[in-house]
C-alpha cells in the first residue's frame, strides 16, 4: 500500500452486519516517523464552531457545510503528518458523529469567545504485519 487511504469497516458477526469506525489505512512503518499516536489543534472562528454544532449535533449533512469543516479541522491540520482529501475527512468526522454523538457543548455555545481550540487525538492499530489503521481517537473543542 503506497499512502494512506480511508475505508469504512464491516464486521460480520453471524447474521449481523455492523459498520465499524471509518479509518485512514497506513503501512506500519509510518508510525517510525509520526508514532503510534498523536494529536493535532486547530483554532476556529465562533462562526466555525457553529457550523460543527449544525454537522454533529443537529445532523445537517448539507455537503458544503461538511466539506468545509472537514477541511478545516481534519484536513488542513493532518498536513504534517498524513495526506488526506476533504472526502475522507467529511467520513472520518460523519463516523465519528455517529459513534460519539454530541461534540459541542451548551456551555461552549454559550460562551463569548471569539475563537476556540479544536484538538483531535488519532491512535494507530496494526492489523498484521504489512498493515494498520490511524482512527480519531478523541475530539475535544474548548
Amino acid at each position: 500500500m503506497k499512502g494512506p487511504v480511508s475505508a469504512l469497516g464491516i464486521n460480520l458477526l453471524g447474521n449481523n452486519v455492523e459498520a465499524a469506525q471509518t479509518v485512514i489505512w497506513t503501512h506500519p512503518k509510518k508510525t517510525e516517523d509520526i508514532g503510534y499516536n498523536f494529536t493535532t489543534t486547530k483554532t476556529i472562528t465562533r462562526e466555525e464552531l457553529n457550523k460543527i454544532s449544525k454537522y454533529i449535533d443537529d445532523k445537517d449533512t448539507s455537503a458544503n457545510v461538511l466539506a468545509g469543516i472537514a477541511t478545516t479541522i481534519l484536513t488542513t491540520p493532518l498536513k504534517p503528518y498524513l495526506s488526506i482529501s476533504s472526502g475522507i475527512g467529511v467520513t472520518l468526522l460523519t463516523s465519528y458523529r455517529s459513534t460519539n454523538g454530541k461534540l459541542v457543548s451548551d456551555k461552549l455555545k454559550k460562551s463569548t469567545a471569539k475563537s476556540f481550540k479544536v484538538k483531535i487525538a488519532y491512535k494507530y492499530r496494526q492489523t498484521g504485519s504489512n498493515d494498520g489503521y490511524y482512527f480519531i481517537d478523541t475530539i475535544k473543542i474548548s
